[in-house]
């Protein structure tokens, strides 16, 4: 892969990643940005509808080794296996290249609760949730793990992510509709661009940013997708998708995945076998199957293929 799509690449995931990133910039950068979000839908997802999925799951996820295959577009992914994370970010940080501060960026952000200046407040909270039995000591065994995967991170080690991050920032620009607020109809094909250059890399990294994005910058107070079939999904449910489509392109999103493993100790919510789970059991309501599927179908289609609904759009609501 040629340095300017690698390159044009990190600008894709730098500035949609700043959302994920924005709680570890310093406040001068932080300053430097407005970052409005969606209110959220005391209605989520109660209009889901059920849908026969049109591609069919990958039944089984894939090993370390073939996530890493699969991400061969992105010449440090390897570095997301290690298990010494302080040693990969150092790694990482000594690069000069874009690609390689969001890889360190993505490494801080799993590691900053069980930072050395953060990790006693995980195991006080896990205490405060009176959780008992299996699912304590389940808690209690990622927080150890996670914990010893992550010793070394000090606050010296934002900081220097923040500082690295947002001089990226400025140094790319508003190159992409990632900065600034949009104006008037939200800008799809922009988006799609972006999304068509994510899937030749297939990088799920970059997918899954890609969803946070598309999830955070929509306008209205109660904003919708329609799928291009009048199919109508909320904004978290299109950021479901994209979670699930990344799984697909080698996410790790099985019970030892960050995102399940962060749910299991901040929430107790330990009993998922994978994403997919976990969404259906805890943030859609029985019934939202279909659409929540059909969804990430859209996506995987988009990304594997370019095409997207010529109708995919986003649809504020109408106010009285």
């Amino acid at each position: 892969m040629s340095k300017s799509l690698q390159v044009g690449a990190a600008v894709i995931v730098v500035l949609v990643g700043l959302y994920t990133a924005w709680p570890y910039l310093p406040a001068a950068v932080q300053g430097q940005f407005n970052r409005n979000g969606s209110a959220a839908n005391p209605n989520e997802g109660l209009n889901e509808g059920r849908r026969e999925p049109r591609i069919p799951k990958v039944a089984k996820l894939p090993t370390p080794s073939e996530r890493v295959a699969l991400a061969r577009d992105n010449p440090y992914w390897i570095e997301l296996e290690t298990y010494e994370r302080i040693a990969a970010f150092r790694r990482l940080m000594a690069i000069d290249d874009p690609i390689a501060v969001v890889m360190a960026n993505e490494i801080a952000m799993w590691c900053f609760r069980y930072a050395d200046h953060m990790h006693a407040k995980i195991f006080a909270e896990i205490e405060a949730q009176g959780t008992t039995g299996e699912i304590k000591a389940r808690q209690l065994a990622l927080a150890m793990r996670e914990r010893s995967r992550c010793v070394g991170f000090g606050q010296e080690d934002y900081n220097r992510i923040g500082e690295r991050w947002g001089a990226l920032l400025k140094e790319q620009g508003p190159r992409t509709v990632g900065t600034g607020e949009p104006k008037g109809p939200w800008q799809f094909p922009a988006i799609l661009l972006s999304l068509r250059e994510a899937a030749t890399l297939e990088d799920p990294l970059a997918i899954e940013n890609l969803g946070v994005f598309a999830s955070q910058r929509l306008s209205g107070r109660f904003p919708m997708f329609d799928l291009g079939d009048g199919t109508m999904v909320t904004p978290r449910m299109m950021h479901a998708a994209f979670m699930l489509a990344a799984c697909e392109y080698g996410r790790d999103c099985g019970p030892d995945g960050n995102f399940l493993v962060m749910q299991c100790v901040m929430t107790a919510r330990c009993d998922a076998a994978d994403l997919e789970q976990f969404y259906l059991r805890y943030w859609f309501p029985p019934g939202g199957e279909g659409h929540l599927l059909a969804t990430r179908d859209m996506v995987l289609t988009g990304l594997a293929t370019g095409r997207w609904p010529s109708n995919f759009r986003f649809l504020a609501p109408i106010r009285p």
